[in-house]
């Protein structure tokens, strides 16, 4: 089955799991990290 993306109004993928390289601050392309509540 293929992975779909941009296919919601959320930028979140529940079932989607992404690996990088420690010594980048990915956290830093983000605007804002929604809350998993």
């Amino acid at each position: 089955q293929p992975l779909r993306y941009n296919t919601r109004e959320a930028l979140l993928n529940p079932e989607f799991f992404a690996f990088g390289r420690d010594a980048r601050d990915w956290s830093a392309y983000l605007d804002e990290v929604p809350s998993t509540d």
